[in-house]
């Protein structure tokens, strides 16, 4: 079945849209996003006043008020998401059907092997987190990156005859494929690169937009080299084997910097971007939705298609388009929702003006202005740079000759202004002296005070947190499942199958690797306080302990409870501190004394005989035999 559409029709409709979309852009966001960046750079509004020569003199302080609350923030996101030794579970859909359990096992170490190893998912996540700070929101791309080479060889073999006797020389080409890269990838994309409609559904902006377009800056090395590679259509009318002809027409697609840009690039832009030892052109990432059809293809500013279009569902596992846009201060009626910094930027601006009004008036006050009669002689010199016990030479030094003007104190009633903006701050971000450890004048002391009280001030950040893990961290990973269970190549699979001791020929089927499965991420109230959470495991831990002594039998799983608390305390691997061949002894013993083998994966939730029914009555277990990985690892 044909595509909807010609290319032209594809190249055209791709143009306009993005050519709308960055005006929209430019007129309605870039401005905020310029400040909001201002902001967290410690950069005055008005930096081109402050200097202004008549400024020389007076206070420029930036109080990196709401900066600090960025990164305190973020630091409270990166606890809570990279404090514990797995990112994600996975979870099966089926929790009594034993394959499920494993393969979901197996899904899960896949997982979180990848996160760790090969995706840089700290560094991208940590960039897309900031640009929600700062613009509102924050956008990343899942992709699978396989690579592979081919090489051919020439081998000669004998010709034997009927008998086996070698009568002649033949040679055969053998080709043998190099697979050079086969892993996931995510890319953090800058939100001014990213073009969506302004009218799209806010919850799913990505999907529900007929056209999605990001610019990409392309290397002109390595856009040759996709070029003559095949990998990418050469221009009809281009010769590539006669020299400097691509160039000449790559030149026409020179990358161009967005307005918001300029800081990044200086004032010498153009020559900073045509520099043929760093020159990139501008490569489109396209994605047109036509009548249901949703069709994707990459272009040259939109003049050029530089591969075919070809169904979204047919390239990518995730069901829709690769892109997850997230953010934390939502807004019902708009796809770019405000951000944090644009929220505080009000009271950031009075606090500045606060600080350096204060700041001059203490300077006025401590070296006063003075007035000086004209024709008296006096030594102007000696009073500008006085000092301790310095003479000042004049004629007249009557009492009417010089003469100091008066300024009243007003750091008081600064101060005072300075703790109501404060306070108007902390209402706005949730940061308080509470949740950063510090006091101050009429904070409540007790202990029971500052739990409440602390408690109240986490009410906001807890909000964000689930903002963010709702909009951001779960679909992410999510979509990371779906390219898990579509590309993951065996060898991984075994590979980690074998580390984790799960028997990898009983889950490799195609019900066991494409079926459904949970993903959780855990984060809620009071996970981005590390003592409130490893208070509350050591809790937890006490009554498991008491239930395991009920039953006489390990029905909750305290090596889980240790694996969640170590990080929490400083120990980064706590798997190093489990003596293995100890812990399947006693898992052995306890299972006989259950009537069971704790240490099968395929054991569904049990039903333990209680020690202290003599009688002999079952009792209904917790959850939690549902695979060895979850419970015994």
């Amino acid at each position: 079945m044909g595509l909807p559409l010609k290319n032209s029709e594809y190249l055209e409709r791709v143009k306009s849209f993005q050519s709308s979309s960055e005006k929209y852009m430019e007129s309605h966001l870039h401005g905020q996003w310029k400040k909001n960046r201002n902001m967290f750079k410690l950069i005055h509004e008005n930096q081109a006043l402050m200097t202004d020569p008549r400024y020389r003199h007076r206070s420029k302080l930036y109080i990196p008020k709401a900066r600090n609350a960025v990164m305190r923030k973020l630091a409270a996101f990166l606890s809570t998401y990279f404090s514990n030794p797995d990112v994600v579970s996975v979870k099966p859909r089926r929790k009594r059907d034993p394959v499920m359990a494993q393969a979901a096992a197996l899904l899960h170490s896949c997982m979180n092997y990848r996160l760790k190893n090969t995706m840089n998912f700290f560094l991208n996540t940590l960039f897309a987190w900031l640009d929600i700070m700062q613009y509102g929101r924050g956008a990343v791309c899942m992709g699978w990156d396989y690579q592979e080479e081919t090489t051919k060889r020439k081998e000669t073999l004998p010709l034997k005859d009927e008998d086996g006797i070698p009568e002649d020389i033949i040679e055969q080409t053998v080709e043998t494929v190099k697979v050079l890269k086969d892993e996931p990838t995510l890319r953090h994309v800058p939100l001014w690169n990213l073009f969506l409609a302004p009218t799209a559904d806010p919850i799913d902006p990505v999907n529900s937009s007929p056209c999605l377009v990001e610019r990409i800056p392309v290397f002109t090395y390595d856009a040759v080299k996709k070029f003559k590679g095949g990998e990418w259509n050469a221009p009809k009318d281009v010769d590539l084997e006669e020299k400097g002809k691509l160039d000449e027409f790559l030149e026409g697609y020179a990358w161009k910097p967005s307005s918001i840009e300029d800081e990044i690039y200086g004032e010498d832009k153009d020559g900073f971007t045509k520099n043929a030892l760093w020159q990139q052109i501008e490569v489109w990432k396209c994605f047109v939705n036509v009548d249901g059809e949703d069709v994707y293809f990459l272009s040259l500013r939109g003049e050029h298609m530089l591969t075919e279009p070809e169904r979204v569902e047919d390239k990518w596992p995730c069901r829709g388009r690769p892109y997850i846009l997230g953010g934390i201060i939502p807004d019902s009626g708009l796809v770019y929702w405000p951000s944090f910094l644009e929220i505080v930027e009000g009271l950031q601006r009075e606090m500045n003006a606060i600080r350096n009004q204060r700041r001059d008036n203490v300077t006025l006050a401590l070296n006063k202005k003075l007035l000086v009669r004209r024709n008296t002689g006096i030594d102007t010199n000696s009073l500008l740079y006085s000092r301790p016990g310095a003479p000042i030479l004049g004629d007249d030094i009557g009492e009417m000759a010089v003469r100091e003007l008066r300024y009243e104190d007003v750091t008081s009633s600064s101060y005072k202004e300075q703790q109501i903006n404060e306070q108007a701050f902390e209402e706005a971000t949730g940061i308080t002296p509470y949740n950063m450890g510090t006091q101050r004048p009429g904070m409540n002391p007790t202990a029971t005070g500052v739990s409440i009280l602390t408690e109240e001030a986490n009410t906001v950040n807890a909000m964000e947190l689930r903002i963010i893990n709702e909009t951001f961290m779960v679909p992410m990973l999510r979509m990371h499942a779906q390219f898990e269970q579509a590309f993951e190549s065996e060898e991984i699979m075994r590979y980690v199958a074998d580390e984790e001791g799960i028997d990898f020929d009983s889950v490799w089927t195609d019900e066991a690797i494409e079926g459904e499965y949970h993903i959780e991420v855990d984060a809620g109230i009071g996970a981005t306080s590390r003592e409130l959470r490893l208070r509350n495991l050591g809790m937890m831990l006490d009554r498991a302990m008491a239930i395991n002594t009920q039953y006489g039998a390990p029905v909750m799983n305290l090596i889980q409870f240790a694996r969640d608390a170590m990080p929490l305390a400083g120990f980064e691997n706590p798997d190093k501190y489990v003596n293995e061949n100890v812990l399947k002894m006693v898992m052995s013993k306890f299972g006989q004394v259950a009537g069971m083998n704790l240490m099968d994966p395929t054991q569904g939730p049990a039903r333990l005989i209680s020690p202290a029914n003599s009688g002999g009555s079952q009792v209904e277990s917790m959850q939690g035999y549902g695979g060895d990985k979850q419970i015994y690892r």
